[in-house]
């Protein structure tokens, strides 16, 4: 599906709206519609800190596991740092609302709604360079070690934190029969090595 929304082209691929739809159904923990909650709520922020500097996106497209926003130009690195942690952040700022709101009413659905908040902050704060801490490291490092640098620096950091989550899981699956970091771990070191 494909439709224009103030000049920005959107996309909307079956394969990505097919899982969704089939989660939401399937889905008996409860955590499904609030981890899609914090979903949109990091990429509006995204999409929010690219509106307040100027860098409106060209195409957002909604793929399979992903949500890509390309731009028409490439910006300066401050506007690229502030928009790379303005997903996080925003979590970040739902986790601390949230998790005051479950202290004063000991509501656990606020509770649950925090956490999913404070864990998709600090995942997408990793230093793998699909994430917003790879992109912000990889900036980092281009400006001041050069674009080649930073680009070997970035993957040899992600392999070692994609590992380091592997190990993660495996410990976990050993521990509390729990698959899940495994299968986020794979996925990640795949993603990974097949765009080295």
């Amino acid at each position: 599906m494909k439709f224009k929304i103030l000049g920005t082209k959107i996309y909307v691929s079956f394969l990505f709206l097919a899982p969704l739809c089939l989660m939401l159904f399937l889905d008996k923990s409860g955590f499904f519609l609030p981890s899609v909650l914090a979903i949109v709520l990091h990429e509006t922020a995204h999409l929010t800190a690219m509106r307040m500097l100027h860098c409106n996106p060209k195409e957002i497209s909604l793929i399979p596991a992903s949500v890509r926003i390309v731009r028409a130009v490439t910006y300066r690195v401050r506007n690229e740092v502030i928009i790379s942690l303005a997903g996080p952040l925003s979590n970040l700022l739902f986790f601390s609302l949230f998790f005051v709101a479950y202290k004063v009413t000991k509501n656990m659905n606020f509770l649950t709604f925090s956490l999913i908040n404070l864990l998709f902050s600090v995942f997408n704060l990793l230093p793998i360079k699909q994430l917003d801490g790879g992109l912000v490291l990889y900036k980092l490092l281009a400006y001041f070690k050069g674009e080649n640098k930073a680009q070997i620096i970035l993957n040899f950091i992600s392999v070692i934190t994609g590992i380091t989550l592997l190990v993660l899981g495996i410990w976990l699956f050993f521990n509390n029969k729990n698959l899940s970091v495994i299968i986020m771990s794979i996925y990640i070191l795949l993603s990974i090595l097949i765009k080295l």
